[in-house]
């Protein structure tokens, strides 16, 4: 009598573990994708080959860093490292800044990009052909989208701090469609004293997502709960001083993600790695918005936003003192 017993209990318990097993196999743990314009998922993970990034329930998050390219030789007496933050595809954009502002010789600019989504033979051999003829792109293993650019500016403080060299004193990121005027700002680096410096924006309240969808800054509660943004400066140009880099480094993937990312790195990064964020030295100005009739006659415009092609060109010249 027991022994049949057992034999029942081992085909019912044999029975049920094959159910779950189903089970399992029809609802696997799943990942929410990479997060375009339009989705809202808060918890998602997002992976090309070895870069990845990986969000917890509430706030922690990493991203396994890869270098594709980047450039080996750095020269040690310039003081100045300027990221430029661009597309994959972007490439008379870096050529136009290479052409322009890029070639000062006190600086030191590098281009940094990441994967496109469906990255092709074609694409890779471009890439490959600027990382030899220039020496100056910073390729990092992520998908480079819009809903990825605060990846890209971790990428940024990562690389600049494995990359330092003596006598650095400052880090600048500037976005590939930003004109800088290097005379002025060569003029002013002596004020960068300690803190991320740019275009200074405080008690700005986030875009909330509408019944009908977001926009593209649209974000809803659960991506982002509070009624203000804190204390940050505008993501086309800003400046980070050595001596905070690695604070910021150490903080880095401490706050909850926000694909907003200046507002990540320059607001919540810095207000938990307790660094200063402040408004640019000597007066000297940031335009942020699309470039007006007069905006070459502005005085003390060290950096101007929205700047492509022609007005590259007209700043640069403008800003050493030749006619546009």
């Amino acid at each position: 009598m027991r022994s049949r017993l057992r034999i029942v209990t081992l085909f019912l318990i044999s029975f049920l573990a094959l159910i779950f097993l189903a089970i399992v196999r029809e609802h696997p743990e799943q990942h929410s994708p990479e997060r375009s314009q339009g989705s809202r998922a808060t918890k998602f993970s997002v992976s090309r080959r070895t870069a990845e990034v990986k969000v917890s329930v509430n706030t922690s998050w990493s991203m396994e860093y890869r270098v594709i390219h980047e450039p080996y030789v750095f020269d040690e007496e310039k003081s100045v490292l300027i990221v430029v933050t661009s597309a994959p595809g972007n490439l008379e954009k870096r050529n136009e800044i290479r052409r322009g502002w890029g070639s000062w010789p006190h600086v030191r600019v590098v281009y940094l990009i990441g994967v496109p989504a469906n990255y092709s033979e074609e694409q890779r051999r471009k890439i490959a052909k600027e990382v030899s003829d220039h020496g100056d792109v910073v390729q990092i293993d992520f998908v480079d989208t819009y809903r990825n650019l605060t990846l890209k500016s971790c990428a940024l403080v990562m690389w600049a701090v494995r990359n330092s060299w003596p006598g650095r004193d400052v880090v600048i990121k500037a976005d590939d469609d930003t004109c800088v005027n290097m005379p002025l700002l060569s003029s002013i680096l002596e004020d960068f004293t300690d803190g991320v410096y740019g275009d200074y924006r405080e008690k700005r309240k986030p875009l909330r997502c509408k019944r009908k969808g977001c926009n593209k800054w649209g974000l809803t509660l659960d991506e982002y709960e509070d009624q203000t943004f804190p204390p940050h400066v505008q993501g086309a140009f800003y400046v980070i001083t050595e001596s905070v880099l690695g604070d910021l480094y150490e903080k880095l993937f401490e706050p909850k993600y926000l694909f907003i990312e200046d507002v990540y790195l320059t607001g919540l990064v810095t207000r938990v790695a307790e660094v200063p964020v402040r408004p640019m030295p000597s007066g000297a100005r940031i335009n942020p918005m699309v470039p007006g009739k007069s905006w070459l006659e502005q005085k003390n415009l060290v950096a101007q936003h929205r700047c492509r092609g022609k007005l590259q060109k007209q700043f640069w010249a403008k800003s050493i003192g030749k006619t546009p």
